[in-house]
């Protein structure tokens, strides 16, 4: 059993670390209320939204490095701090730049404080079955963080302004300054430690340059938009052919040789994709096309997302018995048919098969996420284990970055087709690239007309989820085949 001074750092973890797991999901629901007070674009949504889980796949692992430098405890009061900071300035946000700004800034904090509660808890839980124990209830703070967001967020958002969303950090932060100041011990230093900020910085521009391209190319094909992406695309290659030849890469790309790796680490990050970008398109679908207030959606994707983080157990019991292959492929093939089904159905209509469709969605995704894991974790050598456990990481932030990134992407160009052969040519450039832009642009017409449209364009966004979805799980099938193909049968 733990000691007591043990179970008050624990609780220091806990408390530091549960704001950073809500603030990845918080937003999910908060896109149209926040469409309405900002006037923000699709595009500057999915900024504001996928800026967070973007940033933090590139700071990871030099803030972790930052972190065996000057120590855990410097490393997370500078992360609250900055945490803290980022709060305030998101709440009192009056543009989207400046929005986005500041969740960038959560994003560095967060970065910081994610290594340094996992570093202090392998500095105080020594005994292994209380360090287990103990990893095991900050895995469930980070599961279940990421599971009530949408519903911490659903409630403030019906019931108080959404500024809330992110002054609720605010009393935490205060409240665990003096806790880690006055609880946690200093640790010694390794003055040695490479840091890798030069490379994570390349490595992130990459990243930002090519998500930007791709949000822009798709809304207006431009030679700017374009040249971004292609540099981008540039900068990118440059850094993987970079940390192929350096003898201290940020990340290892050799272990990509390894079909097995290589392969799991496209499911981790498509596995993620698929939660986050349903959790996206539906939240908006239920606020936009059914009238759901912000906590009735929450509310409705509840079981997904409680099977998708608590499914874990039963996924370990089927790796255990099935092997990494058949349980990744069973996962994504049980994926894939839960969103081609919830593409073809009308979710709200249909309660109860609805839920029993995102249950099996959550489980199946669970399953190839964590047969992923497993086998990139099992594949790679046991000198190589830090470098593979960085990649996982990488990918599972990646995932969640680009899901929201791809799912917006392809929502808004169904979304502006599908209004272009309902309201012709001119449709689209005057009432934007979403639905959330088109209900302001109709707030001027005259009531009939108002309805005529909104109906329209309710159409409009219910056909373009459907085409996203069917798209989404035939990407997993794919997966599933070339998972299959790929891991061998005894991984």
């Amino acid at each position: 059993m733990f000691s007591l001074k043990k179970i008050t750092v624990l609780f220091v973890i806990i408390l530091v670390y549960l704001p950073v797991s809500l603030d990845a999901t918080i937003l999910h629901v908060a896109v149209p209320t926040l469409n309405h007070s900002l006037n923000l674009t699709s595009n500057q949504l999915l900024w504001v939204i996928d800026i967070y889980a973007l940033l933090m796949a590139g700071l990871l692992l030099p803030m972790g490095s930052l972190g065996d430098r000057i120590g855990y405890k410097k490393l997370m009061l500078a992360g609250v701090l900055i945490f803290g900071l980022a709060s305030l300035a998101a709440a009192f946000s009056q543009s989207a730049q400046m929005l986005i700004a500041s969740r960038a800034l959560l994003a560095l904090g967060a970065s910081m404080i994610l290594p340094a509660t996992l570093a202090c808890l392998r500095d105080v839980f020594t005994d292994s079955d209380e360090r287990n124990m103990a990893i095991g209830v900050w895995a469930f703070v980070g599961g279940g963080g990421a599971a009530l967001g949408p519903l911490v967020g659903g409630y403030i958002l019906n019931h108080y302004d959404w500024t809330l969303v992110f002054l609720i950090n605010i009393p935490i932060v205060l409240f665990s300054i003096p806790l880690i100041i006055c609880l946690l011990r200093r640790q010694e230093k390794n003055n040695r430690q490479n840091i890798n900020l030069l490379q994570a910085l390349v490595f992130i521009s990459a990243i930002i340059a090519i998500v930007f391209g791709l949000k822009h190319v798709f809304a207006a094909l431009t030679y700017v938009n374009l040249a971004v992406l292609v540099i981008g695309l540039l900068v990118m290659y440059g850094f993987i052919r970079f940390s192929l030849r350096s003898e201290h890469p940020m990340i290892d790309f050799s272990l990509f040789g390894n079909p097995m790796v290589s392969t799991s680490t496209v499911v981790v990050v498509f596995s993620m994709v698929a939660v986050v970008g349903f959790e996206l398109l539906m939240a908006q679908e239920l606020q936009f096309t059914h009238g759901y207030s912000p906590l009735q959606a929450g509310l409705f994707m509840f079981p997904f997302i409680l099977s998708f983080g608590l499914s874990s157990f039963l996924v370990v019991m089927l790796l255990n018995r099935l092997g990494f292959k058949l349980t990744a492929c069973i996962g994504l093939v049980v994926g894939g048919a839960a969103l081609l089904s919830l593409a073809l159905i009308d979710v709200t209509a249909a309660y109860v098969k609805s839920t029993l469709l995102m249950v099996l969605l959550g489980v199946g995704l669970e399953m190839a996420f964590l047969s992923a894991t497993s086998t990139i974790l099992a594949a790679a050598p046991k000198d190589k284990a830090a470098a593979v456990g960085a990649i996982e990481g990488m990918a599972y932030e990646l995932g969640t970055g680009l899901g929201v990134t791809l799912f917006g992407i392809l929502l808004s160009l169904f979304y502006v087709g599908n209004l272009r052969e309902r309201l012709g040519e001119m449709a689209p450039t005057e009432f934007g690239s979403s639905l959330g832009e088109t209900i302001q642009a109709v707030a001027r017409l005259s009531p009939a007309d108002r309805e005529a449209v909104l109906n329209i364009a309710s159409d409009a966004f219910l056909s373009a989820h459907s085409a996203v979805l069917i798209i989404a799980s035939l990407i997993l099938f794919l997966l599933a085949a070339l998972s299959w193909r790929l891991i061998p049968a005894r991984s």
